[in-house]
């Protein structure tokens, strides 16, 4: 499981956030694409396919409207950082 800094769950300050909508397993990977991580890095860590990681890759990236990996990384600590 990643477990360093991970994306916090929803706060009162943090409402509408494009991060709220993520689950909690799409945090996980969302944290280990911004540590830098392989799809099958983040599997293993989290005890998943890296298979299983694409597809929750695919789903925030979809959420977060993006179609790039930087540009998650770019909105991802965007709005990270106005929590």
């Amino acid at each position: 499981m990643v477990s360093t800094s991970p994306i916090p769950a929803r706060t009162p300050s943090s409402e509408g956030s494009s991060l709220d909508r993520l689950t909690p397993r799409e945090r996980e990977v969302l944290d280990g694409v911004l540590r830098g991580m392989t799809n099958r890095t983040i599997g293993e860590a989290l005890g998943i396919s890296h298979r299983t990681v694409e597809t929750h890759r695919a789903r925030v990236m979809r959420k977060l409207n993006v179609s790039t990996v930087a540009a998650l990384v770019t909105t991802a600590l965007t709005e990270r950082h106005k929590r």
